[in-house]
């Protein structure tokens, strides 16, 4: 298990991770295109998608929840 203060002290000031948050044994990393606004990215960009995918291939034994989410109940 990755504890939260390391993924903060790994992905803390990266610009495109609007908040890293857990609790128990899970985690979660919120991905927005603008840090500051916590923009979310454009649906057909598929961000959330590629992602996903891409963490099923790296995290092996983990499960991985992706969503596009709707931070402001319309956009993904």
């Amino acid at each position: 298990m990755v504890a939260s203060s390391a993924l903060h002290a790994a992905l803390g000031q990266h610009p495109y991770v609007g908040d890293i948050r857990g609790r128990g044994l899970f985690r979660g990393i919120e991905l927005v295109e603008d840090r500051e606004s916590k923009t979310p990215f454009e649906p057909e960009r598929g961000v959330h998608k590629r992602m996903k995918a891409a963490a099923f291939d790296f995290a092996i034994g983990t499960d991985i929840g992706a969503s596009a989410g709707t931070g402001d109940g319309v956009s993904s």
